[in-house]
């Protein structure tokens, strides 16, 4: 028994040294970065400077406020064909000429095309800035949609997400939770849209979809890394500022406020034929990414779920000896987000098992009472959100996002990175159980269990 403790108080000190050696790293990468700016040109586009000194790379992200909640419900899920139609050919660049400049930079580059927001970025040597403002602009100056592009764009689309729905039970199983946690909000159609649409959208409304994504106003540019501040603003002048915008509709603003939490709560038993491993999975509305709580289950997300620190695999795994599978997702969306999680076990009774006990594991978080998270947990947790955060922060499309994100939230940018760190460090455990009350309680939750058909 003395033997075990001393092992396990080995490995404590030795994690504890392993954050505190990557939490000094990581302080050290920040010290490099500049003043954070921004700046607006006369037809409205939003431009960020971040600086950063010692590294040979710059990031150019164009990032849109404009996302498939922007769509027209007749073609709602058109903005997700636009992560692979931004790729097409434009009036300068054919799609093959991009990939090899794109090659001949040694380029990073990728694109999101969420609810809320849509943003494109590319990583390119600081040698290479203007010729990657140069690209970056062509997306939104004249971007070749042809009939062609969007029908195979839609054929995509329909195929790999009606594989996913007919024939990936976990997919479908994350689906149903996903449109019961987000019923009634904007969320609630996934993002492809009704997948027997997807075929229909009429092709010259997908491209009018375009002109969101063109709205001048509705764009904040970001460049993240090495550059001449001076040079660089007279290269975003020539490339951005003969760009005109398309009128578009302002988006839709909801009747009322959306709840933070669901009504009661949702669950189903699913019997599937020849099923390798029974799971369950369960999801949570969690609050806007405004909100101060969006951080407190951030916390709740680190304790259940991340695999340095996760309480329920050690409940599950260590002390029960369950040897299941433990997955999770969350959201960063505007308006309300989820929480999902699923676990599978070998056979039906170990899934049962394992399905007991995380219940009993989440009643007890929510019943809020002090204790249940030990401080050396609450410690741990909320270093390894810093170390994390931080590590994110050194990683220029990961900055360039947050820059982003928190612009558009009205947020002084300038001091945005030094307030989220003072945000980790001054909550407490008290708000901790009061987030764990509020919405890991059973009434906000979705749960399906998915086991195999016997009888036949």
């Amino acid at each position: 028994r003395l033997r075990r403790i001393t092992s396990k108080s080995a490995i404590i000190f030795i994690g504890w040294m392993y954050i505190l050696l990557v939490h000094s790293f990581v302080l050290l990468e920040a010290s490099s970065r500049g003043e954070v700016g921004s700046f607006r040109l006369p037809n409205g586009l939003r431009v960020i400077l971040a600086p950063v000194d010692n590294i040979e790379a710059t990031c150019i992200l164009t990032y849109h406020l404009t996302g498939v909640r922007d769509d027209p419900p007749e073609i709602k899920g058109a903005s997700y064909l636009y992560q692979n139609l931004m790729l097409a050919g434009t009036e300068h660049f054919g799609v093959v000429d991009r990939i090899l400049l794109l090659k001949r930079f040694g380029s990073i580059s990728d694109r999101i095309v969420s609810y809320d927001y849509s943003l494109f970025y590319l990583v390119v040597p600081d040698s290479e800035i203007n010729n990657a403002l140069w690209l970056e602009s062509e997306r939104i100056s004249s971007l070749k949609l042809t009939d062609r592009i969007i029908n195979i764009e839609k054929t995509t689309s329909f195929n790999k997400n009606s594989r996913n729905i007919n024939f990936n039970i976990y997919a479908n199983a994350a689906q149903w939770v996903k449109s019961n946690v987000f019923s009634k909000t904007p969320y609630e159609t996934p993002l492809y849209g009704d997948l027997e649409e997807i075929k229909n959208f009429n092709t010259q409304a997908v491209k009018d979809v375009y002109n969101n994504y063109r709205n001048l106003s509705r764009i904040i540019l970001v460049i993240a890394g090495k550059f001449n501040a001076d040079e660089l603003k007279k290269s975003i002048s020539k490339y951005y500022s003969g760009l005109s915008s398309p009128s578009v509709s302002s988006r839709k603003t909801l009747s009322g406020p959306i709840p933070s939490v669901m009504e009661k709560n949702i669950f189903l038993n699913k019997p599937v034929e020849n099923l390798k491993e029974p799971f369950f999975m369960c999801g949570f509305r969690t609050p806007a990414r405004s909100s101060y709580d969006y951080l407190y289950v951030e916390f709740l997300r680190y304790y259940l779920f991340d695999k340095r620190v996760s309480f329920l695999e050690r409940e599950l795994n260590r002390k029960y000896d369950l040897n299941v599978t433990i997955s999770h997702e969350s959201t960063d969306y505007d308006e309300c987000n989820a929480l999902i999680f699923g676990v599978a076990g070998k056979d039906r009774v170990t899934m049962d098992s394992a399905r007991i006990a995380t219940s009993r594991i989440l009643e007890k978080l929510a019943d809020a009472k002090l204790g249940t998270i030990s401080n050396s947990d609450f410690k741990t947790i909320k270093m390894l959100m810093e170390i994390d955060f931080l590590k994110d922060m050194s990683i220029l499309e990961k900055r360039s996002i947050f820059l982003a994100e928190h612009f558009r939230m009205g947020e002084d940018i300038s001091k945005a990175e030094d307030e989220y760190i003072a945000r980790i460090h001054r909550f407490t455990i008290y708000d901790i159980s009061r987030t764990a009350r509020k919405y890991l309680n059973k009434k906000n939750r979705a749960e399906i269990t998915v086991f195999p058909e016997t009888g036949k």
